[in-house]
């Protein structure tokens, strides 16, 4: 990892931490630190299709939650919001070491076979808890800034994609 990644993970780490501190419990702040101990480890050596490293990408979703004043929770699950797709992570793992909110949440999150299955799966978690919807439109937000990096054909299908769900 360069230079310049580190020192965007330190930036965007700090900022977290000290959102967290003015806003959340004791217990948040460790479960914060236990998620940064996560997304560092399982994503390791992994990156990007722009060469930034994957912990980069939670850690920009959880910097847009905290900017938007997002409760602590919904900061938390956004760094893990792809952990159960993208790493040996599974849902029962998270419900032990997070608390079944949180399960719940990167449950919702997660890509059923189709499009469209993955879309409604969302559209009812949001109706539980509208923070699913919050998290999944700042990692559509985040995952648009890097499309230039992806083939022609992804990019058109992933634009119309969000022309159509999210706008």
């Amino acid at each position: 990892m360069n230079r310049e990644s580190q020192q965007k993970i330190k930036e965007l780490k700090n900022i977290i931490r000290k959102y967290v501190a003015r806003n959340g419990q004791p217990a948040e702040t460790r479960l914060l630190e236990i998620a940064f101990h996560d997304i560092d480890t399982l994503y390791l050596d992994q990156n990007r299709v722009c060469g930034d490293p994957v912990v980069l990408h939670s850690l920009r979703i959880g910097q847009l939650l905290c900017q938007v004043n997002s409760g602590v929770p919904t900061v938390i699950a956004g760094l893990l919001h792809d952990l159960v797709e993208d790493t040996d992570m599974d849902l029962d793992l998270i419900q032990e070491r997070y608390g079944s909110w949180y399960a719940d949440a990167l449950d919702a999150l997660c890509k059923e076979q189709t499009q469209n299955q993955t879309h409604q799966k969302l559209l009812r978690a949001g109706r539980r808890d509208v923070r699913f919807l919050v998290i999944k439109t700042f990692d559509r937000l985040d995952n648009m800034r890097d499309i230039q990096w992806l083939p022609r054909d992804k990019r058109t299908r992933i634009s119309q994609e969000t022309k159509e769900f999210y706008l």
